[in-house]
Parts: C-alpha cells; structure tokens; sequence
C-alpha cells in the first residue's frame, strides 16, 4: 500500500550528483521532484510504453493523488503563478516537468545532459512521474562512491523561494566536509566553515534561472563534456538578472537570508572574485557550517533521543573526509569506523589505498574488504589483484607513478605543468571546486596526465 509522505517529519536521501544537478526549475517543480525521489524508496511501480516502432520499453514510475498534491503546493510555488483551477495547474506542472533537461556531474567530473523524466502525467486524478531508466542508480542511490546527503522535509517545505531550495540543496551536499560539530560551549562565530565556489554564471544555471532547452544553441553548449557557463547563458533568449547586481540583491542575498533563518546550514559570508579592468564579479565562494540556532531549537531542546540521533561522532566526520572525491555518506562512513574498530590511522590508510586502485565499482565494500583482512592489508596483494604475479606487477606500476624522480610519468606530469595553457587548466580545476593540491594528492600522475589531455582536447583542440 502507499504511503503518503509526512512533510512534517519525514527525509530524503538525495544523491549528491541529484543534489547537484543543473536544471530549470521552480519551486513547485524543485518540490515534486524531491518527492517523486522520496516515494522512489519504496512505492515505486513499473510502467510499460511503446515506442512509434512498437518496441516496448519498462520505466520506473511513482503516482501521487491529487489530495497529496495539494498538500505539497501553494499558488506561490509556481513561477508567474499560473490562474485557472488546482487541476489545471497540476496539467501546467506536468508539460513543464516533462520537457526539462538536466545536467548532471558524475563522480569522475564529466558532464552529461539527460532528460530526468521519461513522461509526467496528470490524468484521472493522479499524478504520475516516469524517470528515465538512466536516471535510476542516481535516485536509488545505487552509486555508492557518490554518496548522498539527507535532507528534512520541513527545511525544504520552508523555502519561499527556489533559489533558496536550489541553493539549500547543493550547499547542504558538501557540508559533510565540515569536520567539527557544535557543542553547548560553541558560538557560530566558532564554528569551522568550508568554501563551495561557483562561477557566477554556473550560479545561475544551479539555480533554475536557466532553460536547457531554450534553443539549439543552448542545448549543443550543455551537451559538451565541460559546457562553458557564460557561453550558455548567453544564448539565452530570455535570460534573467543577467545584470551581477539585481542576481545578488534578488536572488543570493535573500536565499542566504531563508537558509540561515530556517535550516541546519549556515552561510557564514560570501567572498566574491572581480576579474578585468572593469572589476567584474566572476565567482562568488560561499563560507557554510552548521547552524548553531537551528540545532539548539531542533535538536538540543527535544530530548536526548534526538540528540544522539542527530549528531554526528567527530572522529566518523573525519573518516567521510579523508577522500573527498569518495563522497562518502554518514552512514558509510560509520560504517566504515565500526569495521576499523575506531582506529582512524587504518581506517585512513584503507580510504587512501583504496583511492589509488583501478576500477573500484563499490568504494565502500573494497575498504570493508581490507579492514577485515587484519593490519597486513597494504601487503595482500593477491587478496586485492586476483593473483601473486599480477598483483606483483600492479604493486611495481603503482611505486614506479609514485616516484619523485626518473619516472616518465612524472615527467610528462613536468612537463604539462610548465605549458602555457595549464594556468587555465588550475582555473577549470578551481571551477569545480578543486584546488591543484587537492587534484595532485587524489590522482596518480597517470590519471592526472590523461585529464589533462582531456581537457586540452575538449578546450584547446
């Protein structure tokens, strides 16, 4: 039987690549396909179509009824708010939903442009989404080196306005870089921040201001592998707050407002890059943490039960930190610690072998593996490599990328870094939110010279 969401109480765990996503949208729209995802959990159904050919194909499906509906919105919800009856705008929703195209960002950088829903339907009074089955592993979260974030229906129930919930969503999926918790002796101004940097234009696109499929322009720069933001933009027939000013004073300053005053996520300040003669503003870094009000009103004051329930252990924070690009979630990431018995210099040593390893399908199950395996891990090469001989010959590749010197990897890594384009190659990296440091920590130089020939081939052909 269904069961109907309790928007009061319940969460949703969201993939941080869905977290993430760059798609138009607006608040209604941002609303449902969050509990289209919850519902997904549980109450999904399968949906058969035909193609014109008369293939038939299986999509994954959920339904709400129009009462759940009308619970879940208000008139305001929907940009320009559409007149006419709730019935008529539920058939708006629909068209709109199920024409929109996203982006999304996969856990090796690339960029891909999907269509979220294979149909969105409103007929004999419900009201029924079909994702695309690529979109499947994203919203079942069955990619488990991405990670998700969980996020409290009530907070997002809060939000007036999309670009709050937007900007609520992605700045929420990198809060688990923040190491240290609040504690009763704490003030905000005390409290650890970490910085998330968009370029302003790739703001906008996160936001919903964008459509993706304005036009054929738009549509051919979103399906590039590393789309530019600002080219994007531009081909915008109809673009909104394109001026830097009226962007900030409309959109960032009150959503920082609405998520400071009504979520566990605080934006401590903003620092904004001008670039040119001109002074332009180029990038904005938003400093977040956890917000010390919040968790004193909704946490502190219910009970020790919801206490232990909601604050995470410090030393499981630092495990989800160790890699980044792991993204692991809390729970893996406790997980994880129970397995390594709270020893973090192993559990440590386990993330960062297990981070230089090739083809690695299930991050989570392979430091498992090695924790189980007892301290000798790093030496039981026929355990992770399949054999004594290979995984011999693996061991010797791995030492030889690693050397400082004398190593043609090295070398070519070298001799990248001193061509003139690689200034602007740091720059795309700093656009993903990835300083050169981190990069060269994470990857063998072999995985960071093909990157980088990448790259070149995609912006310096």
């Amino acid at each position: 039987m269904e069961k109907e969401i309790n928007l009061a109480e319940d969460h949703v765990n969201i993939s941080n690549v869905l977290a993430r996503k760059k798609m138009k949208s607006d608040l209604a729209e941002s609303k449902v396909n969050v509990m289209a995802i919850k519902k997904a959990e549980s109450d999904g159904f399968d949906l058969e179509a035909t193609d014109s050919k008369g293939k038939k194909y299986t999509y994954y499906a959920v339904s709400f009824t129009t009462n759940e509906m009308r619970k879940a919105l208000t008139p305001d919800d929907t940009e320009g708010k559409p007149s006419g009856s709730f019935y008529n705008r539920l058939r708006s929703l629909a068209i709109r939903m199920a024409q929109r195209l996203v982006i999304l960002t996969d856990s090796e950088g690339q960029f891909s442009v999907q269509h979220f829903y294979h149909s969105v339907d409103y007929k004999n009074g419900k009201f029924t989404v079909a994702f695309e089955n690529v979109m499947l592993p994203y919203v079942r979260n069955e990619i488990k080196k991405i990670g998700y974030t969980q996020m409290d229906f009530p907070v997002l129930w809060s939000f007036e306005s999309n670009g709050a919930f937007q900007l609520y969503s992605h700045l929420k999926s990198e809060l688990f870089h923040v190491k240290s918790y609040p504690d009763h002796t704490s003030t905000q101004a005390d409290l650890e921040t970490y910085p998330v940097r968009f370029g302003v234009s790739e703001l906008r696109v996160a936001l919903g201001f964008v459509s993706l499929e304005d036009n054929d322009q738009v549509y051919e720069e979103a399906s590039k592998g590393h789309p530019k933001w600002e080219k994007l933009e531009k081909a915008q027939k109809k673009p909104k707050y394109r001026r830097y000013g009226d962007f900030k004073n409309k959109v960032i300053l009150p959503s920082i407002q609405e998520i400071n005053e009504r979520s566990d996520l605080y934006i401590d300040h903003i620092y904004e890059e001008k670039v040119g003669k001109g002074g332009k503003v180029e990038y904005i870094t938003f400093y977040i943490a956890y917000n010390l009000d919040y968790i004193k009103s909704h946490v502190w004051n219910q009970g020790t039960e919801a206490k232990e329930a909601f604050i995470p252990n410090k030393d499981i924070l630092s495990v989800q930190s160790v890699n980044p690009y792991a993204n692991l979630s809390y729970d893996e990431a406790k997980t994880i610690y129970e397995a390594g018995k709270g020893d973090l210099e192993r559990i440590n040593a386990a993330i960062e072998y297990t981070s230089k390893q090739p083809n690695v399908e299930n991050f989570v199950g392979y430091v498992l593996t090695l924790l189980k395996k007892g301290d000798g891990f790093t030496e039981n090469k026929a355990t992770v490599y399949g054999s004594e001989d290979s995984a011999a010959a693996m061991q010797s590749i791995h030492e030889s990328i690693h050397e400082p010197n004398g190593d043609i990897a090295q070398k070519v890594w070298d001799k990248n870094k001193s061509k003139p384009e690689f200034a602007e190659f740091v720059s795309y990296l700093e656009d993903q939110g990835v300083t050169l440091e981190m990069y060269e920590l994470t990857f063998t130089l072999s995985e960071r010279n093909r990157e980088f020939v990448n790259w070149k081939k995609e912006f310096h052909p």
